[in-house]
């Protein structure tokens, strides 16, 4: 053979590397199940390995980033300019259902995420080019709880799936497949709303073991552990570790180190910290920094309550890697390896001495030099930000050069809207967009922000579960601060030359002095860099920028043509009442009554200018102390059927600012009369901040 053939074959064998696997791992229901709680896998690069796409209903005008169209958002409404699917299978007639492919994917891979905000028609699922469907059936019913369908012959019941498989209006179960997938959804055009489908695609020559219903069977008993170990965020069993505590004053503007290793390799597995004196609203003023190796920058840099997911304030939740307790622990079970040496910083930026007390639980670890990872958290943030509807723009998360797995993200916005719903303040219309590796169009291309963190429109609840959640949401509507975060542990999106990660801000209305500060959470080879700048001694506070809401709230979005009363201003007797001002409560602030017994009363009189229907709305503010509260509007009980409605202002953790609608009335023009009752024992407080009429 000539040298020439000789150096064809070479560098063919080379290329054939770049597409096959030949890993040893055989890809199968039962491992990506295992993955589900498995956070120290996390620390690895995945073998085999494989790439994160998703299929969505993302406007398919958006093809280039510097194109008129990149932030067009018809996205799920059924009246799409490009439908929002492959292609046409079958096409619609008056009197019957077309037929539309979805995804398609055609080498080993997985589905391992799905989401929707409302679909309907049904579903048909095909498997290594099957002829018949292994699943047929409701859209909706896929989308939101896959392995529902498969589940009769098993004892997993779909309750112990909910919460913890199902997860808000997201889903994770893996569905394996060896050859293909091929999914297709039958109805009308007008009927495909939003909806997300995540797939791991395997390089040709991986090993996977196709899903068959039995497989759930087969795997009840590791179902049942995963699903009560992701309810209860019970995944850690440490083997040889060991625990440190720490007590620390921290000076001003000085690095404490809380805690370090010289013996590695190990392993950071929990990190427990509790601050004295938090303050509710911010928070901000400590900087958490983790060093290893001797590396000059720090792989994680952010103010320390951010990074804990729920900033400003401590707002309990309970997450798989990240918790706040109700007593102020914030906690991280986000392992974190190192080869030789780790160090954890605390920075306090304030003008006052502070104190943290902690714990570390850290361990052994087996570091491998060609697939082991460094935990990163990159922060950043801006306040003063003024966005329009006609300009949205790009927030970016993360944008980095190398090697590593993206695992999660989390927002925390500050939104100063003057409109009280979220039909008219909601600041997150904007997509989720990931580049990797060599895309000219994202792998990961979503319908709203709210999607990415698999919830839906807008709300406004507190929530959270094992891998998404809304630990703050001020309100009314979507004002005020705002938490959310998702981890992505079966859909962690690997990359072998770069990643870029952003969120387009795109909102409702013209908003000013807006704060949006952010943290991606990834793992990384040595060889990786990113985008981040280090983070200044500021305290990043968009209170220091807009610190109040001192006018009424704008009649605006889903509030059009509303009439807004504040409470101060109509109330009718002043015994007990007192007022709370900052930027939560519109006017001169928050009125506050605090009855000293079951039956007193407190009203407040309005001025109707034309007679109509309207729908009667009280703003009120939730706390941990809030009380109960009946209505009378004129002479009417507030009825809910036959009993009177009882309104209870009562909160566990957070203060809060919510809309209670009192229904609907046909209201003369004139004075009227809304009077509060009192059913609380004495020192509860009913705290009202407007009335609001809706025509």
């Amino acid at each position: 053979m000539s040298r020439v053939k000789v150096l064809f074959a070479f560098y063919f064998m080379l290329s054939l590397l770049n597409f096959t696997s030949f890993s040893n791992e055989v890809v199968t229901t039962g491992s990506l199940l295992k993955e589900m709680s498995d956070l120290n896998s996390l620390t690895y690069f995945p073998e085999p390995s494989y790439r994160l796409i998703q299929f969505s209903s993302y406007d398919r005008r958006s093809t280039q980033r510097l194109h008129k169209h990149w932030f067009e958002n018809s996205d799920g409404f059924g009246h799409e300019p490009i439908p929002g699917f492959l292609k046409v299978l079958k096409a619609e007639t008056k009197d019957e259902d077309g037929e539309y492919l979805l995804a398609e994917v055609k080498s080993p891979g997985a589905i391992v995420r799905t989401w929707t905000a409302q679909i309907k028609g049904k579903l048909k699922i095909y498997l290594d080019e099957a002829t018949e469907p292994i699943f047929d059936g409701s859209a909706e019913e896929f989308f939101r709880f896959p392995y529902s369908y498969f589940l009769k012959g098993t004892s997993v019941g779909d309750e112990i799936l909910r919460g913890s498989f199902y997860q808000r209006d997201s889903a994770y179960c893996p569905i394996p497949f060896s050859k293909s997938c091929r999914i297709v959804w039958i109805g009308k055009k007008k009927d495909l709303h939003f909806y997300h489908i995540m797939f791991r695609v395997y390089p040709d020559g991986t090993i996977v073991q196709t899903f068959n219903p039995e497989d759930l069977k087969k795997n009840e008993d590791l179902i049942l552990r995963t699903a009560q170990s992701l309810k209860e965020r019970n995944i850690y069993d440490i083997p040889n570790f060991q625990k440190v505590t720490f007590d620390n004053e921290l000076p001003t503007k000085e690095d404490i180190t809380v805690w370090q290793s010289n013996t590695g390799p190990g392993i950071v597995n929990v990190l427990k910290i509790n601050v004295k004196d938090v303050n509710f609203e911010s928070g901000r003023d400590i900087i958490l920094r983790i060093y290893a190796d001797d590396i000059k920058e720090p792989l994680v840099d952010s103010p320390l309550i951010d990074f804990f997911g729920s900033a400003p304030g401590l707002n309990p939740f309970l997450s798989i890697p990240l918790e706040v307790t109700p007593d102020g622990w914030l906690v991280s079970r986000f392992p974190m390896p190192y080869k030789e040496k780790m160090s954890i910083v605390l920075r306090n930026i304030s003008d006052k001495v502070k104190r943290v007390s902690g714990e570390v639980y850290s361990a052994p670890y087996e570091w491998d030099d060609l697939k082991s990872m460094y935990f990163m958290a990159r922060w950043r943030g801006e306040i003063g930000v003024s966005v329009k509807p006609s300009h949205p723009y790009d927030l970016p998360f993360l944008y980095a050069k190398g090697k590593g797995c993206l695992v999660g993200a989390v927002s925390h916005v500050f939104n100063p809207s003057t409109g009280p719903t979220s039909g008219g303040n909601w600041w997150g219309e904007g997509d989720e967009k990931i580049f990797v590796d060599d895309d000219s169009i994202p792998s990961i291309f979503g319908t709203g922000s709210e999607d990415f963190y698999n919830y839906s429109w807008s709300a406004t609840d507190i929530f959270y579960y094992p891998y998404c959640g809304q630990p703050r949401n001020d309100g009314p509507g979507n004002r005020g601060f705002v938490s959310n975060y998702r981890w992505l542990f079966l859909d962690r999106v690997p990359f072998s030359k770069f990643v870029a990660f952003s969120i387009e801000l795109l909102i409702h209305e013209s908003t000013s002095d807006m704060g949006y500060a952010r943290i991606a959470y990834y793992y990384a080879r040595p060889e990786t860099t990113d985008d981040h700048s280090p983070i200044s001694d500021y305290e990043y506070n968009p209170l220091s920028v807009k610190p109040d809401w001192s006018w009424l709230p704008e009649p605006k979005g889903a509030a059009k043509n509303a009439i807004f009363y504040q409470a101060e201003d109509c109330v009718s007797n002043f015994e007990n009442l007192g007022l709370i001002s900052n930027y939560q409560w519109a006017g001169r602030g928050l009125c506050v009554w605090k009855p000293s017994k079951v039956g007193e009363k407190v009203s407040f009189k309005i001025y109707i200018p034309q007679e109509k229907e309207y729908e009667v709305k009280l703003v009120c503010g939730l706390s941990p102390n809030g009380g109960e509260f009946t209505v009378a509007i004129d002479d009417m009980d507030v009825k809910d059927g036959y009993s009177i409605r009882k309104l209870n202002l009562h909160d566990d953790h957070r203060t809060l600012s919510r809309e209670i609608s009192l229904g609907r009335y046909q209201l003369s023009k004139g004075d009227h009369t809304i009077t509060l009752t009192s059913a609380s024992e004495s020192g509860k407080l009913v705290g009202i901040d407007f009335i609001w009429l809706q025509p």
